[in-house]
């Protein structure tokens, strides 16, 4: 660290301003850091479980299928004359 200090002084020819205490940040910059932080592995999570369940045909918003009256009992289970 006293090394960096060292280097980052000499390179801006102002040893005062790598010698200070660090100044915190407002409640603004920690909301954006966990926005940034947290955007895209939330959006990358609901492309990545959309495409899941299209692949095993169970998307929720997917109309369902229904089977006509004649079609849901194989042939040799149909009642009737």
């Amino acid at each position: 660290a006293a090394t960096a200090q060292a280097v980052l002084a000499d390179l801006i020819a102002n040893p005062d301003a790598v010698s200070g205490p660090l100044r915190g940040h407002g409640p603004a910059a920690t909301r954006r850091r966990w926005i940034r932080a947290l955007a895209i592995p939330a959006v990358l999570g609901i492309v990545e479980s959309r495409q899941f369940l299209n692949r095993r045909g169970q998307m929720v918003d997917a109309p369902a299928e229904t089977p006509s009256p004649d079609r849901s009992l194989p042939p040799a289970q149909k009642a009737g004359p």
